[in-house]
Formats: structure tokens, sequence, C-alpha cells
């Protein structure tokens, strides 16, 4: 017989959830018939896999050690070589910045090092995973894209920010410098659609299976040819700040898929840059409630990297307004 008691990090979920992470190479099947014979037992009472887990359940399996030996594997946190740069750390949640060229999340074509993976291996180093929850970043960036990223480090936190992503919940906010004058606020709505080259396109028409976007900026700094921008999300579709900064006349400088040649060529020669200039700087929860609800109001920032910065610099010194 084994005995688990369920910790803050599994928390919230399904029970029957927890018991095929737990007995991750049994099928679904075995899993139920365990439950309907009472071979395993949730405060010592028939449990049908529905139940919400509370921190402090006891679970009890009446399995012999071979059997839960055929059907279970550790969950493996592959070593890694990179140390994360945390911005914010609570019991919840954790904040880092994701470089510009790093992925969000592993590529199975490819074996290069990744975000969630270096805070995985960093919490695994911590004694922060319990060998069930498997945490894993909640918000995307493009791969040329730096900036804030949040994961959740238990289930009830991570199901919490996948609500206040869905709901809107989330206040995003990137820098971003462009090509152009921009004197005033503004916004770009349409219709977001992606074709088969991964190329995103945002028309004012709908087409068939469009979904609708809209984007929000705000100038920082204008100058003749260059200006920086503050933008806000208000939906969240890949590449959308990209393609609406293209439709509005303002392409990002060093955008490879959606900038201004000429202009990428002159930044990639005087300062290396070889994607967008465009970072997630700001991240602030509202109208939140339960397990991160003390986070409302507080906004988690960071500052673009020290090449972003100096570009910045050189923009707002040569560019004058």
């Amino acid at each position: 017989m084994q005995r688990l008691i369920i910790d803050g990090g599994s928390a919230g979920g399904r029970l029957d959830k927890y018991l095929m992470k737990y007995l991750n190479r049994a099928p679904k099947s075995f899993v139920y018939k365990m439950l309907r014979k009472k071979n395993i037992k949730l405060n010592g009472k028939k449990a049908a896999g529905s139940e919400i887990l509370q921190a402090g359940d006891e679970l009890c399996l009446y399995l012999a050690d071979d059997t839960v030996a055929q059907f279970r594997a550790d969950m493996r946190i592959k070593a890694q070589h990179t140390a994360p740069d945390i911005v914010y750390e609570d019991e919840n949640i954790i904040a880092a910045r994701k470089p510009a060229g790093m992925l969000v999340q592993g590529d199975k074509n490819e074996d290069a090092e990744n975000l969630n993976d270096i805070l995985l291996c960093y919490l695994d180093e911590k004694g922060g995973l319990d060998g069930i929850f498997k945490p894993g970043i909640a918000n995307r960036l493009d791969r040329n894209t730096g900036g804030l990223v949040l994961m959740g480090k238990n289930l009830a936190a991570a199901q919490a920010l996948a609500e206040a992503l869905r709901e809107n919940k989330a206040d995003k906010t990137y820098i971003a410098a462009v090509c152009g004058r921009v004197d005033e606020s503004g916004g770009i709505s349409g219709w977001h659609t992606k074709d088969d080259k991964n190329r995103v396109l945002i028309t004012r028409e709908k087409r068939a299976g469009a979904s609708p976007v809209k984007t929000l900026y705000t100038p920082l700094f204008t100058g003749e040819r260059y200006s920086i921008l503050s933008v806000k999300l208000i939906t969240g579709k890949s590449h959308q700040i990209r393609e609406s900064l293209l439709v509005a006349g303002h392409p990002i400088i060093g955008d490879p898929k959606y900038g201004d040649p000429k202009e990428n060529a002159f930044f990639r020669q005087k300062f290396g840059l070889t994607h967008q200039l465009l970072y997630a700087v700001s991240f602030e929860l509202r109208d939140m409630r339960g397990i991160l609800e003390y986070l409302n109001g507080k906004k988690i920032e960071c500052s673009p990297d020290k090449r972003a910065q100096k570009i910045l610099e050189h923009i707002k010194k040569s560019a004058p307004g």
C-alpha cells in the first residue's frame, strides 16, 4: 500500500487527472477500475475520480509495489547549463526574462535550450517540484521577442494564470522601436489569419477562420525617422504586434518577416541586430480571485536587454524630435 499526501502543487486538480499523472504508464481503464474496486481511496473513502483535491488530502493506493513500479515513471527534468534571469518569485509564481532568440517551449525538431526547461531545472534544484504537477510557462513570446514570461509553480496558480490570459485579466505591455514618426496614440483592430508559411495577415474584413484582434500603442519617443512605442495587447495572437504595426505603417526595427529590409540592414550592420526590437516589459493582473488575488494591481516589470537599451538610446540621440 502507498500513502500519498496532496501538497499545494497538486491542489485544485481532479483526482483522476492526478492519478493518471502519478501512474503515468497505466491505461485510463486501469485507474478507473481501481477506483471502482476501492483499491484507491481518498481520505479513507471510495472515490469516483471527479473529486477536486485539496492540500492535505490523503490518497491510499492498495496496490502491490511492483504494480505501482510497472505503471509509474518518475518525471524527468532535463539538466540545463543556463541559469534563468529571475525577475520576481513567490510561493505561487515565477517571472523570468526571456532572451531574444530563445524558445519559450521545447521544439521536438531541435535540441536548443528553451526557457521552460531552464525554469523547470531551476525549480527542481530548489526542491520545488513534487513529481506530479509539471509547471509550464503561461504566456508565449515569439522566439525572437525578448522579455517577461510567467509560470505558475503549482496547479492552482497555473490555472489562475491561464484564466487571467483567457479572460483578459492580464495587462501586457511591450516596448517597440519602429520606423517612422508616431506623434499620437492609436490602435489597430482587425481580423487575424495565418497562412501556411506562418505569416500573419490582419485585415479589416472578416475572413473564414479569422479571429478578432486589437492592439493599442502610445509613443514614448518620437523622431523624424524612428519612434519608440509602448504597446498594449488587448487580444493575444501570434505575431499580432508585429503585423499590426506594419499595417499602421510603422514596421518594427529588425523584424526579419514584417520589417523594412533597408532599415534592418542598417541596424544589423551597426549593432548586429538580427531580430525584431520588441520587448515584453510588464505584466499586471487584475480582477483576480482565489490563490492569486494578492497580486491584483501588482506590476511585474523588466527592462530590455543591454543591446536593446543601447539601440534605444541611439535612436533617442540621433533622431531629433
